[in-house]
């Protein structure tokens, strides 16, 4: 981690957002797929409890054309119950297969027996028919108002019952799987939402602070203090690999340079003041010796001239010596232009990398709306899961409807057959199984709503949690948004140092300029100096040609006073 690029390690900061929102997202989807896995199960189970019913209902209609056959006065009359129960007896084979096909392969045994029974049945009730319409009626209902007969159909009644009852245990057990599986499931996505978050979050704010903003704040800092004059600072990161070990590497670069800068200024003023007090010293002794020399004699003259000499030598040695530092000065100068020259580049690359980052921040934010859009996805599925239910809900209700119709109809088949008298005792027997079978069925329904109920709840939790989801990636969005606002004010920083970085490069161009001039001065200086060489020089042959001059005029005068004193 700690030598990986900027760009890499906020590629990993996002990296690990993402991976949180993945995993968030994929509990989601696991858990939609669980409960639609069991929402299907419950659908299937309705449409069998729906087919049971029918089954119920059509052996119900069945008996009761049996009961019409039995009770009729002529052939006429019986033929009016006798087509709708051959109708019903095809419609009741139909319907039980569909009924079979609704229950899993592995269950599917437990309608052997009930389909033995039910063509039993219908043989039974085909027979009925045929003696009603070949043989006399008293024949046919001879033939079904008997114990066997009853028998038959107490018999189907029980596999009916029985199949019931595997649907009922059926319902039960996706009961407990429904309460079992929101709970594990529920634990699941909260553990993986907090921690996903924290990892994420601190992760992301940990790379941002201490490998970005941390390291940009100390860097602008030591560089403000160089700036302000300040070289014996320490510069920090300097063995990093990243942009910020190369901002600091160059940083060192700069920092060397202002030392050696203070030093060679430290020298250079050195030996100015070297070379004044030298040349203030000659000029005194100069001075004196020349007014000293003119006020006792002209002889003196020449020993002045030559003191103007040799200081004339020592000026043109310390001209020549400063030239050299001069040109010593400009070319540290130059280097030190060229440096912060490329300073300034490394500055620039930072300015480029540090927006490359807030473009992978932005692209960041972009992937948690992104998010939030897919999180509202779900919770429109969930919303369609939730429809679903309710349609289960209906068809459930319409179930307790056909129940409490047939509860009515076995109510209305009772008192026909008190009616009836001795003849209708065999028909109430039926009536009331009806009934039986309506309770059993209205308990079923109840049942089967309160887990529908539960399934709604569950639906309704899961969408809330869903929501709490969406306002969690909200903050992440957010604080993506303050990571962007930070790394722009850090870009900004950053652009202010590039301006102090070129303003010290353009001071550094002025001191070489200062210096070329400096080292011009000196050369012109120490061309004076070779002119004051040759006028001392011309000095002295006039002074001793006005020497012998003065000899001669001596001589003559002596000459002149010896002849006169001859």
């Amino acid at each position: 981690m700690f030598k990986l690029r900027l760009a890499g390690k906020v590629y990993f900061a996002v990296f690990i957002l993402v991976a949180a929102v993945l995993a968030v997202g994929a509990m989601g989807l696991t858990t939609l797929r669980s409960y639609k896995a069991v929402v299907d199960e419950m659908g299937d189970i309705s449409r069998s409890a729906v087919l049971g019913e029918r089954v119920n209902g059509m052996i119900l209609a069945v008996v009761m054309d049996s009961r019409g056959i039995y009770m009729a006065q002529d052939r006429a009359e019986s033929e009016k119950y006798a087509v709708p129960l051959m109708k019903n007896l095809d419609k009741l084979r139909t319907v039980l297969k569909e009924w079979r096909d609704q229950f899993p392969a592995d269950r599917r045994g437990s309608f052997v027996e009930a389909e033995k029974a039910t063509e039993d049945f219908i043989r039974f009730r085909a027979e009925l028919v045929r003696l009603s319409r070949e043989a006399t009626l008293p024949e046919a209902r001879a033939f079904g108002d008997n114990d066997a007969n009853r028998k038959v159909r107490s018999a189907l009644n029980e596999k009916i019952k029985g199949l019931a009852k595997e649907n009922e245990d059926e319902v039960v057990r996706l009961r407990d799987l429904v309460q079992s599986e929101f709970g594990a499931q529920q634990s699941k996505f909260l553990a993986v939402l907090i921690l996903g978050l924290i990892l994420g979050v601190a992760v992301a704010v940990h790379v941002v602070r201490s490998k970005i903003v941390s390291p940009l704040r100390r860097i602008t800092n030591v560089m403000q203090a160089l700036a302000g004059g300040d070289l014996s600072v320490a510069i920090p990161f300097s063995d990093s690999e990243d942009e910020i070990g190369t901002m600091a590497k160059a940083v060192e670069v700069f920092k060397q340079n202002g030392q050696e800068n203070e030093r060679l200024r430290a020298a250079q003023e050195e030996e100015r003041q070297n070379a004044e007090r030298d040349k203030a010293a000659a000029l005194g002794q100069m001075a004196d010796h020349f007014e000293a020399t003119v006020k006792s004699k002209v002889a003196e003259v020449g020993i002045s001239t030559s003191a103007i000499g040799r200081t004339a030598n020592i000026m043109a040695n310390h001209s020549e010596t400063s030239g050299g530092q001069s040109i010593l000065v400009g070319d540290a100068a130059s280097n030190t232009n060229e440096r912060a020259t490329v300073v300034s580049a490394a500055t620039k690359q930072l300015a480029a990398s540090v927006n490359e980052i807030a473009q992978q921040v932005q692209h960041s934010t972009t992937i948690a709306r992104k998010a939030v859009e897919d999180v509202h996805t779900t919770s429109g599925q969930m919303r369609g899961l939730q429809q679903s239910v309710q349609a289960i809900g209906d068809i459930v209700k319409l179930i307790s409807d056909i129940a409490a119709q047939t509860n009515l109809l076995a109510l209305n088949a009772t008192i026909e057959a008190a009616r009836a008298g001795d003849a209708g005792k065999g028909f109430a027997v039926v009536a009331n199984e009806v009934k039986h079978l309506a309770n059993q069925t209205a308990r079923a329904t109840e049942e089967i709503t309160q887990q529908v109920g539960a399934v709604q709840t569950s639906t309704m939790e899961m969408t809330t949690s869903i929501q709490g989801v969406v306002e969690t990636i909200r903050s992440i969005d957010e604080a993506s948004s303050a990571i962007a606002g930070a790394v722009q004010q850090q870009e900004a920083a950053t652009n202010e140092i590039s301006s102090n970085i070129d303003e010290v490069a353009y001071q550094a161009q002025e001191v070489m300029n200062s210096v070329s001039k400096l080292a011009k001065a000196s050369v012109m200086s120490c061309a004076g100096t070779v002119r004051v060489i040759w006028s001392a020089d011309s000095l002295a042959k006039v002074v001793h040609t006005l020497d012998d001059e003065v000899e001669k005029f001596l001589t003559k005068v002596r000459s002149l006073q010896a002849s006169s004193g001859g």
